[in-house]
């Protein structure tokens, strides 16, 4: 981030003060993110995803306002804040390796939080399946029929994620999701991420490894652990779980 401070003020710019309150030091200490309101009383990584949240949503209010203000030439010039983010990484390396449960993603160099780790990308259907990711209330992300193994499905399930996904726009207006580390990760650490910000109802319930719990998706959460996760799941999941609150009230 400092080396975004630099470059941006190489160009002789200013942040805009409506976007960025204040910046202190040029190591990153004491930087002030007006959006970030973190919850005491969430687990610490509940806390890293919410403020990697606030983080990647302002980097975007940012390059939104330099291109509306700027016109394109400039949005060019932002290109190096953005890769400051490392919200986007195409040289991006796991692998999938056998593991004592199965398959599993592996990191095969080290990432740092913030780092894009690895792309989601496929096709859009209805009806969900072992191997799809929920993108929205009816819309489920499968493998394409000429990738139909890409590592993505491979990516097992963790109460305590070393992964969020991000949803992005696709070419076209489809979608697709980046899994971003939420914690620096070593080489040979396995890629995970809590299936109950993305799945409302999972296909094929299973048991978690490490908890012993059974994973049925955000349905299937207590009201407390809902209101834990609410603000970090993906949009379909706080649209649906307001449905059902709304039901709920109204019966």
């Amino acid at each position: 981030m400092a080396a975004a401070i630099s470059i941006w003020s190489a160009y002789g710019q200013r942040w805009p003060k409506r976007i960025v309150t204040r910046w202190k030091g040029s190591t990153g200490a004491g930087k002030i993110w007006p959006h970030a309101k973190l919850r005491l009383g969430q687990p610490s990584a509940l806390r890293s995803i919410h403020l990697m949240n606030q983080k990647l949503l302002l980097s975007n209010r940012i390059l939104l306002a330099a291109s509306a203000e700027r016109g394109q030439p400039f949005l060019a010039r932002t290109r190096a804040f953005a890769r400051a983010f490392k919200t986007v990484d195409e040289n991006s390396a796991v692998s999938v390796d056998q593991t004592p449960h199965g398959r599993a993603v592996i990191a095969t160099r080290p990432f740092t939080t913030g780092d894009a780790v690895l792309h989601l990308e496929g096709v859009i259907l209805t009806s969900p399946s072992r191997y799809t990711l929920q993108v929205g209330c009816t819309e489920h992300l499968a493998p394409t029929p000429g990738n139909p193994d890409p590592p993505w499905v491979c990516m097992n399930h963790s109460f305590t994620p070393t992964v969020h996904l991000q949803l992005r726009s696709s070419v076209g207006g489809g979608v697709h999701a980046v899994a971003v580390a939420i914690a620096d990760i070593a080489e040979g650490d396995e890629i995970v991420f809590d299936y109950t910000f993305t799945e409302w109802e999972l296909a094929e319930p299973f048991q978690c490894v490490h908890t012993g719990r059974v994973v049925e998706g955000f349905k299937a959460l207590s009201l407390d652990e809902r209101k834990e996760r609410l603000h970090l799941a993906f949009p379909h999941i706080r649209q649906m779980h307001e449905k059902e609150m709304q039901a709920t009230c109204n019966d």
